[in-house]
């Protein structure tokens, strides 16, 4: 049901494949697709539906890319964006992402990885809206939809 979508990724190989996705399939007056490390090169607009794709383990691996779009030492990347997006939501909209314990699965609290995550939305000001749980392979994805209290 979306007008228009604002498309952004860190990886410019992944910019320049979305880009080459919008024109093979006639998308060019809806879709935009830019490089940005968060909201850094977004439109100054508001948006009633942010979805990010962000890194799911808590562990400083290096600076590779490939490292960026999956580790994330001290929530760093979703800090920022809980900041960051508080500017860019109307007044009702919402951030989707999702999230994975990779990390604690296979320990005696295998819903730690959530705990902090949540204990994070919730010091960002956030409330969260709804969690769809799904379990595969030993470890559990929480789908979160937030929004600003």
């Amino acid at each position: 049901g979306a007008n228009h979508v604002d498309a952004a990724d860190i990886n410019q190989q992944a910019v320049d494949c979305s880009k080459h996705n919008v024109e093979i399939n006639g998308l060019e007056d809806n879709i935009k697709v830019f490089y940005s490390d968060l909201f850094s090169n977004f439109p100054k607009k508001k948006y009633g539906l942010i979805i990010a794709n962000l890194p799911i383990v808590n562990f400083d691996a290096g600076n590779s890319p490939i490292n960026q779009a999956l580790y994330d030492k001290g929530f760093e990347i979703h800090k920022r964006l809980f900041a960051e997006a508080k500017e860019f939501l109307t007044e009702n909209g919402i951030i989707t992402f999702t999230h994975a314990n990779l990390q604690s699965a296979k320990t005696a609290n295998p819903d730690y990885d959530f705990q902090v995550l949540e204990k994070l939305i919730d010091e960002s000001g956030f409330d969260i809206i709804e969690k769809v749980e799904r379990e595969d392979l030993g470890y559990k994805c929480i789908n979160y939809k937030i929004g600003v209290k």
